[in-house]
């Protein structure tokens, strides 16, 4: 009877550490099962990070581009300026020049005319000197 209630005993030992043996498996696959949620949640969160982080470096790019554009278009506005600046100082280098010429020809002209003038004053003087003189000549 001792010895049946060993054999009993031991076979009840032995179910209860099969059966321990069975709950420390199932904890171990419901802690893993866990992680795995927990793994994939954070997988999930990092995905929606880097769609979003994606979207906002296309956004900073976007703006870059546009910020790129506008800075060309103006670029190109002073060039274009400047530009027609040079040409408005070419041209009035040239007329500076054309009103120098006509300056210094306007001075030539005016000194001519002041020497005529002087020499037909000359002439017109003496012309009254020997009209005067012929008129006492003649009293």
């Amino acid at each position: 009877k001792a010895c049946r209630k060993s054999e009993a005993s031991k076979a009840s030992a032995k179910k209860l550490l099969q059966k321990a043996a069975s709950l420390r498996s199932s904890a171990a696959v419901i802690d893993a099962e866990q992680r795995a949620a927990a793994s994939a949640a954070e997988v999930e969160h990092l995905q929606k990070s880097i769609g979003s982080l994606q979207s906002i470096r296309q956004s900073k790019l976007s703006a870059a581009k546009s910020r790129e554009s506008e800075l060309e278009q103006a670029c190109q506005s002073e060039s274009a300026r400047a530009d027609s600046a040079l040409r408005s100082v070419d041209e009035l280098e040239t007329r500076m020049q054309y009103t120098s010429a006509e300056t210094a020809s306007l001075k030539c002209d005016l000194l001519a005319a002041f020497s005529k003038m002087e020499a037909d004053g000359k002439k017109s003087k003496e012309s009254q000197d020997a009209a005067v003189a012929e008129a006492k000549h003649a009293a």
